[in-house]
């Protein structure tokens, strides 16, 4: 349905709220409610403030939590590569060190 429409569908990770765009979006929209906040606000009060922060959104402040968020995951993209790497190094010098004690033992 949204492809229909032209727009581009990604997938984030579940559970890291620093790489889902919209929680970070949720949390410029709760500060701004939250500085609206006083000894008499009421339940009633939240919701049409909320309609109205999010309708005062600005498209850069929504391209800004994205663009942290991409952030973010290339942060973690490259920490994932870079165990990898140091998983397999770790690898190879174990097996190297295998197959010296076979040669080792074999000499003998």
């Amino acid at each position: 349905m949204a492809k229909d429409k032209g727009h581009e569908v990604v997938y984030t990770p579940p559970y890291h709220s620093d790489l889902q765009p919209i929680e970070l979006v949720w949390t410029i929209v709760k500060g701004k409610v939250g500085q609206q906040y006083s000894t008499t606000t009421t339940f009633a009060d939240i919701l049409p403030r909320l309609e109205t922060e999010f309708e005062n959104l600005k498209p850069k402040s929504v391209q800004g939590c994205i663009n942290a968020a991409n952030k973010q995951l290339m942060q973690l993209k490259k920490h994932l590569e870079a165990m990898d790497n140091c998983d397999e190094s770790s690898s190879e010098g174990e097996l190297s060190g295998v197959e010296e004690e076979n040669e080792n033992s074999e000499s003998e």
